[in-house]
Formats: C-alpha cells, structure tokens, sequence
C-alpha cells in the first residue's frame, strides 16, 4: 500500500506549513493567554479555502479528500490547538448537512460554511442585527467610514504598484470595499448595489486577471512598464482588458456603471445630501484612481510613442485563450446596456432581505 501524499495533498501541506509559520505560530501564545478567538487568522483561512475544505466543489468547497483535511489540523496544531480545533469543528460540522441534508439545504447552507467575507457580513448585519437595528447607530457610520477608507486605500496602493497581478489584487481589495459600502448602507439600492457590485466586479476582475496571464504567458514579464506596446501584437487580449477597466471605473454603458449608480442612489438616499455626497465623493476619486491605474496600461499597450521598437513575440494567444476573454467581456457590455433583468432579480433579493 502507497502512504505517500498526492501532489494536492502534498501542496496542501506546504501552504499550511507556511501559514502556520508566518500567521499562526507568532500570536499562538497571546491569543491563548488572553483567550482571545483568531478573527483574522480565521478570514485568512476562509479565504485560503481551508474552512470546510472537504465539501464537494457545487457547494462552494474546494473537494478535497480527509488527508487533505487532516493535514490542515495536524500543520495547525503543531502551533496552535485552538485555532486547529476551529478548523476541525468547521469542517466537522459541514458533515451532517453533506451526508443529512436534502438538495435544498446543502445548497442553502454549505456555501455560508465554506465562503467567508461578503456572506458573512450579510448574515451578521441582515439576519443576526437586523438592518433597521443598526441603520442610524454609531456602528453603521463606522462601518460606512472603514469601508470608505478601504476604497480609497486600496485605489492608492494599485495606483502606486508596478507588478501587473499586484496591481489587480489591490484593486480587488477597492472594489469589494465598494461592495461592503452597500451593505453598511442597510437600504434598498444599497443592497442592490452591493450585489450588482458582485456580479460585474467578478466579471471584470476575471476578465482582468486571465488578461494579465495571457500577457505574463507569452512575453515572460510582470511589471506594468514592460507591457508598452503589447497593444500591437496582442489586440484582442488588450481591447478585453480596456473593456474590463472600463467597466471598474464604472464607465456606461458597461456593467460597472450600473452596480455604482445605485451604490450613489443608496448613499444619497440613506445618508442625506453631506453624507451621500462625501460617500459619492470617495467613490468618485476611487472610480478616477482606478482609471489611472487600469487605463494607464492599455494608453501605453496601443499608443507605446513613434520611437517605440518592440521585439516580435515567439508565439501569441490562440482561440482557446481568447474566447473566454471575449465572453466576459461581452457580458459586461450585454448586461450593461440591457441591466433591466439582473436589476430586477437582484432588487427582489435585496427587498426580501429587508
């Protein structure tokens, strides 16, 4: 019989080791001496996936096996039992649902156990506060304060980055504070807005990041300089990523346009003319940040300058890369010039959570 881990098993277990040493082990002891819960170290793990990792990927797992799992708690534990004990009585308690449930309540309930962040907040704020405890408080100007500030930060820090994916990461982190705008908005076209935000962000930043892969892939480089001209020999790969930036910036008739008008109409509604108009402010210098760091990048890919000579590529993106590129790219233009049925849908969501 072959002990030996799989190479997923195996990746598993190096990312652990890595997390372990570089976020867990250093607050190990603190956070048993002051008995306080590992809220970051948590989110951390959501995002990596970890939490509830053995749940089948149509419920939004990642599918793996139980030496997969129990290799997460074994890795943890080595620093810290508490924080291993979370992630075992996580996954733990997906199992019931997995092997109990019906249809319905896997698809109801797995998904909230194995993805953190925006649902989580959504449940906290809607269904364990409820909106209209917190609509008016000192918490909801907090919250609305923090968020702003993200959206703003996180515009700076892509602005100021030279390596292309990094660029993008940051810009994910502006985009989905203006997600969590929306929600701390605690209205109806907040809310709708939010999840308008959702979707088209998710078009956009996919569209993105397959761009920035195409590039990476087949001219060898990373930072942003090294992309002048590319416009040139990679068109169709650029024009999706023009289409995509534009549609962040929130430029109609594109998707994006559509998510930020009614994340201004929330915040006028919700906050009056000085709070709305600061909040539509931010979101602004946000949207105008972004272009600079977006469109920036497809100026120079088409426009590189007369004196500009550039090398020949070895080989450029075939049908295979670039059908998905035009698909995302035309969803954000189909559903930003006819938004009226996604803009229903969603607004029924939002009015029953509510």
């Amino acid at each position: 019989m072959d002990f030996s881990l799989t190479r997923e098993q195996a990746l598993v277990k190096k990312m652990m080791q890595a997390f372990t040493e570089n976020e867990v082990k250093p607050i190990a002891a603190e956070i048993d001496r002051t008995h306080q819960y590992p809220a970051e170290n948590v989110a951390k793990l959501f995002k990596l996936g970890v939490m509830g990792m053995t749940v089948p990927k149509e419920y939004g797992g990642m599918g793996a096996d139980q030496v997969a799992a129990a290799i997460c708690t074994e890795e943890l534990a080595k620093a810290c039992a508490s924080t291993s004990d979370i992630v075992a009585g996580h996954t733990l308690c997906c199992v019931p649902i997995l092997e109990h449930g019906n249809e319905e309540q896997k698809k109801k309930y797995l998904p909230m156990l194995t993805k953190g962040g925006v649902l989580g907040i959504i449940r906290v704020a809607y269904y364990v506060f409820g909106a209209s405890f917190l609509r008016g408080t000192w918490v909801q100007t907090t919250l609305l304060v923090l968020a702003l500030c993200t959206v703003f930060m996180g515009s700076m820090l892509a602005y100021k980055e030279q390596l292309l994916k990094r660029r993008l990461a940051y810009s994910t982190v502006s985009q989905v504070s203006y997600v969590l705008f929306g929600l701390f908005l605690f209205c109806e076209a907040g809310l709708t807005g939010a999840l308008l935000q959702v979707v088209f962000h998710a078009l956009a930043k996919v569209c993105l990041f397959l761009c920035a892969g195409a590039l990476i892939h087949y001219t060898h480089r990373t930072r942003v300089p090294d992309f002048k001209g590319i416009g040139r020999q990679m068109p169709w790969v650029m024009w999706c990523f023009a289409l995509a930036g534009l549609s962040l910036v929130g430029i109609p008739p594109l998707g994006g346009f559509v998510s930020k008008w009614y994340l201004a109409e929330g915040g006028l509604t919700q906050l009056g003319v000085l709070g709305g108009s600061l909040g539509a402010g931010v979101l602004l210098i946000s949207a105008l940040l972004t272009a600079g760091y977006l469109l920036g990048i497809v100026r120079d890919a088409f426009f590189p300058g007369a004196e500009f000579q550039q090398e020949e590529l070895a080989a450029k993106p075939g049908w295979a890369m670039k059908l998905p590129l035009a698909v995302l790219a035309a969803a954000l233009v189909v559903l930003g010039v006819w938004p009226t049925g996604l803009v229903s849908l969603i607004g029924g969501f939002a009015a029953a959570i509510l």
